[in-house]
Parts: C-alpha cells; structure tokens; sequence
C-alpha cells in the first residue's frame, strides 16, 4: 500500500511555520531537512532480523533509497524538497518571501517543486542570482501579487537592475518626492535614485538610494504621491547594486 510520505512532508513543515508566525524571534533562520543515512550497509535489529531498510548502496555513506514502507519515488521527492527549502528557504535574500508563499498557499511547495523538477533544476547548483531569476519568473506565472515582493528582494539582495527582477524599475533621472517614507537609510543629494512602482500610474511605489561610486544601496522608502502610507519593515540590504 503507497505511503503518504511526500504530503507529509509538506504538511509537517507548513505546520512548523505556522506554530512559529506568533512568535517570529523564536523561529529558526534555516530548517535543515535530509534523507537518513546509515553508517552499515545491512543494518540488523536485535535478534539478528534485518532492518526495515532496502536498497542500501555498497559503498558509503550508505543513503537510504527505498524501505519497506517508503519507495523510491517518495524518498526522491523527499530529498528534492530538502534541496528546495535549502535554496530559498535558507538564503536570506529569498527567506521573507518564500516563507509568505508557503504560508499563505498550501500548495505552493508543491507548486514550486513540480516547476523546479519539470525544468530539470532541481538537482543543478544554482547562484544566488539565479535562484532569484526563477523565483521572480515563478511568481509572474503563478503569483502575481507577489511579483512586486520578489522585485523588492532582489534589489535588497544587490542584484543586477538590468535583470529582469528589475524589468519595472525606472532608473533614468529619478527625482525625489515632496514627501516619503523613509525605511531605513538618510536621504542625501548625492545618492542615485531608483524607482520601483506598484501600479501601472506610478502613483505609489518604492524608492531605493545607492551611492554613486560603490553601488551600494544605502536608502529604501515608500511612497505614495496621494496619500503617504504606513511603514513597513524591511530588511537592510549589505551587497553592492549593479546598474
């Protein structure tokens, strides 16, 4: 009878995120997840019976591939999703925002890996920047209101703005407001402005300061040219910002 390993999986870790979404100072910055190892090949329970365990490599560290209640298939996906949750889940620059879609959409880890598998990325080594080009990709396709957040963080995180993450914001001649928002940083004559949009009117939308001479983003703020809005929290971005 097939298991329900990988829903499991899946449940299991949602319900950890939820537990922890009302008290975010006890949550842990990464969620290591693996598939067992054993340090035998052939494993024995007391009284000399065979562990549960099958299809064992020969050499070590001995991977677990299939036991009598988990098939191979199950274990697969298992180890694909350890590999998803350490590739954006872990990284800090993409942490925020795959945390929101996990917890605002059960099938969003599910969504998402069955996107990874199908484009055969899943098991290939992927930079930073690359990992933020396809999660920004993913959320244009699947979750568009979230396209603006993934923009956000890939400005934080210090990526290009000739990427496409960076496809709406306006770099060119960018004058500041009357009155904004200011996150974090200290306006300065001297920063290079950038301007991130949140309607097709530009009505309101983000701001981004970078110095001139290092890139270096150092002035985030929110601005809304009608009505100035609350501030939200943000976090501070340390990388350079290529132009």
């Amino acid at each position: 009878m097939p298991t329900l390993l990988p829903d499991c999986l899946f449940i299991i870790f949602m319900k950890y995120l939820k537990m922890s979404v009302p008290w975010p100072n006890m949550l842990q910055e990464k969620i290591q997840t693996g598939v067992t190892q054993n340090c035998f090949p052939e494993p024995k329970c007391a009284g000399g019976r065979k562990n549960q365990v099958s299809n064992i490599p020969l050499l070590p560290p001995y991977e677990v591939l299939q036991t009598h209640e988990i098939n191979v298939s199950e274990l697969q996906t298992a180890r694909q999703l350890s590999r998803l949750l350490d590739g954006f889940y872990n990284t800090p620059a993409w942490q925020a925002l795959t945390r929101e879609l996990i917890l605002n959409d059960e099938q969003f880890l599910h969504r998402f890996l069955t996107y990874l598998t199908k484009a055969n990325l899943i098991d290939q080594p992927m930079s930073l920047e690359k990992r933020g080009l396809i999660l920004y990709e993913f959320c244009k396709q699947n979750y568009p209101e979230y396209q603006i957040q993934a923009s956000i963080a890939w400005i934080e995180a210090g990526m290009s703005l000739k990427k496409l993450p960076a496809e709406k914001v306006w770099t060119k001649r960018q004058i500041p407001p009357a009155t904004w928002n200011i996150i974090y940083g200290e306006y300065k004559e001297s920063l290079r402005l950038c301007f991130l949009p949140a309607d097709e009117k530009g009505e309101h939308g983000y701001w981004f300061g970078f110095e001139s001479e290092i890139q270096k983003q150092v002035l985030y703020s929110r601005q809304e040219r009608k009505t100035l809005l609350h501030q939200e929290k943000l976090l501070v971005s340390k990388s350079d910002a290529r132009f």
